[in-house]
């Protein structure tokens, strides 16, 4: 299906499969930038013009933090308690797209060599 809008905790999840071929086809995975992720799916055309030479299925993760991704729920929430900033480093973000392309592959795209 095309379009899928999938929540994976709190951190969103942007997935297109209009050419996805899951025994030939490869993941184009955008890690978010500093913003809603639906600006950057909006301006990412490339990834869009590529998909169906790859068969491949576009995704992009909104980064923890940015857009609705808020780990504690609210802004103030996800902000108010210094100690919650923890959370917002280079190695959380990266362990959280690791984390998204594992689910994805064993859920979204029913990828069975996990």
């Amino acid at each position: 299906s095309s379009g899928i809008n999938a929540e994976y905790g709190d951190q969103r999840i942007l997935i297109n499969t209009d050419h996805w071929d899951p025994k030939t086809g490869c993941v184009f995975f955008y890690t978010g930038n500093e913003g809603a992720i639906e600006l950057f799916a909006q301006n990412s055309g490339l990834l869009f013009d590529l998909a169906p030479d790859f068969s491949a299925a576009v995704v992009f993760a909104e980064h923890r933090y940015y857009g609705s991704s808020l780990p504690f729920g609210t802004v103030n929430a996800s902000f108010a308690d210094p100690a919650h900033s923890r959370y917002m480093t280079v190695e959380q973000a990266m362990a959280d797209f690791a984390d998204n392309i594992v689910w994805l592959r064993s859920t979204m795209l029913e990828v069975s060599d996990v």
